[in-house]
């Protein structure tokens, strides 16, 4: 039997003050985030986004926010070859084949699961949202 997650973020940019990146899983107090301090985004902001072009910018924030929800799952200590569906918000507009494409990378080949991924709006009651 599949496990069922959620992914959203509370924020407006991932570049922006108070951030953060939730996964939660369904139906259990299973709840786990990342947030975004300011010397981070700092950091970010001055060694990878200053004079790049928005599409590159728009791009490092996919990779950094998949990155995230890689360690956040690594955290979990979910068993090798677990099968898991994810609903993911639509935080990336027109972006969901990047993201699954590196989470599939991510989460199937270096940490053995195996996902199905759902792109769309969480329900009012999830944890994530």
């Amino acid at each position: 039997m599949a496990r069922e997650f959620e992914i959203d973020v509370a924020g407006s940019d991932l570049l922006s003050k108070n951030y953060s990146i939730v996964v939660s899983e369904k139906n259990t107090d299973n709840v786990k985030g990342f947030k975004f301090s300011q010397t981070l985004i700092e950091d970010i902001t001055k060694k990878h986004v200053h004079g790049k072009s928005d599409r590159a910018k728009t791009m490092l924030k996919i990779r950094i926010y998949c990155i995230v929800v890689y360690y956040i799952f690594k955290s979990m200590k979910i068993k090798e070859g677990s099968f898991l569906n994810l609903s993911i918000c639509r935080d990336f507009h027109g972006h969901e084949r990047d993201i699954s494409s590196q989470l599939k990378h991510l989460l199937e080949q270096l940490l053995k699961l195996k996902i199905n991924i759902h792109h769309g709006k969480l329900e009012k009651d999830s944890n994530a949202d």
